[in-house]
């Protein structure tokens, strides 16, 4: 008797659940398919996440995630800066000498684009969410374009420059 049947998979927690069985109605009915489904289920037995990993954040779920929240990154050369994701889609940035900058954010694709004023360039990133936490992968994907959170937290921003603070 032959697989009938596949897990539907669904995004929950940084991983994938399965939600439901469905028919594979012939369209996954194909011997490539009744071969890997196999090892696609064992996979999906043993956690999946090699696969939700390498899937960026959906807009919906970064903006769960962040709003409200502080969030300090470090690159591979240390402390870059803090982000606070306020509601409306609203963030301020304060790099590592204090000095911060307002603006918002939007979906693009899989990316999440920042956009900080009249000026300066929209900057893109593919964001992963990971069991340490959130890693921003920048739009030039270089060596030293990834940002690692190291901490959050709900406490506002202090700004050093004068008239910067939201």
């Amino acid at each position: 008797m032959s697989l009938r049947f596949a897990l539907h998979l669904v995004p929950g927690g940084g991983r994938w659940k399965p939600d439901r069985l469905v028919p594979l109605s012939g369209l996954c009915q194909c011997r490539i398919m009744r071969r890997a489904m196999p090892l696609v289920l064992t996979f999906c037995a043993f956690g999946g996440n090699a696969w939700s990993a390498e899937l960026p954040m959906s807009a919906q779920v970064f903006e769960d995630y962040t709003t409200g929240q502080t969030v300090t990154y470090a690159n591979r050369g240390g402390h870059a800066g803090q982000e606070a994701y306020l509601e409306g889609r609203r963030v301020q940035w304060a790099d590592e000498d204090g000095f911060c900058s307002d603006g918002t954010w939007y979906q693009l694709g899989e990316m999440i684009c920042f956009n900080y004023g009249e000026g300066v360039q929209p900057q893109c990133w593919w964001f992963y969410l990971e069991e340490y936490g959130l890693r921003a992968e920048f739009i030039d994907r270089s060596a030293n374009s990834t940002l690692f959170e190291t901490a959050r937290d709900t406490k506002p921003l202090i700004c050093e420059a004068p008239g910067t603070d939201l």
